[in-house]
């Protein structure tokens, strides 16, 4: 027989029986497609416990938001309302000076001005209303004299001219 009918028949035979042993392998080995779907069924199962979890969570969230938001309507509500002040509250209001009403209300500039809200002589004042006065005009004073000395200073003096 010719050489290359021998190596043809030998390849034909070799290819033949790793066909027949690949098939009889698959055969005697456990089913993939079994493994494959105990694989799917439990990344199935875990993304449906994640799933349920998130949907607690998102759950939870708008119970929060819903709290929010019906603080914010009650908020708005009463904000909403007129406000209604009693006689007393809005005599003392009257009576209160402007200079005390949004600043520190022991300071010299609101006591002074509690002390002019008591008349237009000095008779008609409480006695220390005078000592308040004075240090409030002294204390005044004294800021003009700090912001004239630091307005030259930042000013340079005017040479002579030539």
């Amino acid at each position: 027989m010719p050489l290359g009918v021998t190596i043809a028949i030998t390849a034909a035979c070799g290819v033949a029986l790793t066909a027949l042993g690949f098939i009889g392998g698959r055969a005697t080995a456990p089913s993939e497609t079994e493994q494959f779907t105990e694989l799917v069924t439990a990344q199935g199962e875990a993304q449906a416990k994640r799933d349920a979890a998130h949907t607690e969570q998102i759950k939870a969230q708008g119970e929060v938001l819903e709290s929010y938001g019906t603080a914010l309507t009650t908020v708005v509500t009463e904000v909403g309302k007129p406000l209604v002040i009693d006689a007393d509250t809005r005599a003392q209001l009257a009576r209160t000076p402007v200079t005390c009403t949004g600043g520190d209300s022991d300071s010299l500039a609101c006591l002074a001005a509690l002390c002019w809200s008591y008349g237009q002589s000095a008779a008609q004042r409480p006695a220390k209303c005078d000592e308040i006065v004075e240090e409030f005009i002294q204390a005044e004073s004294d800021k003009r004299a700090e912001w004239m000395r630091r307005s030259r200073l930042s000013c340079p003096e005017e040479s002579a001219n030539p």
